[in-house]
């Protein structure tokens, strides 16, 4: 797979509103990926709420499959 690297300028709306995103999931998970981690995931997203969602799901599937991994004995999923 190769990499491409993109430049972006983004209106400072939008750099408000990643960056009120990030603080929302700050405060509900105690940890946030970033502002430009959420631009990342989120390209096609319009809203404040949209970003928190996918990030909400996103953390979601990673817990059920780490739980999965956990009862079937992955010591790694375990945090062992």
């Amino acid at each position: 797979m190769s990499e491409k690297t993109v430049k972006l300028s983004i209106p400072s709306e939008l750099e408000d509103m990643f960056a009120e995103a990030n603080g929302e999931i700050q405060e509900m998970c105690g940890f946030a990926p970033g502002n430009e981690a959420l631009m990342i995931m989120s390209l096609s997203k319009e809203s404040v709420d949209e970003i928190v969602e996918d990030f909400n799901r996103a953390m979601s599937d990673f817990r059920k499959k780490r739980k999965s991994s956990a009862e079937n004995g992955s010591p790694a999923a375990a945090g062992k």
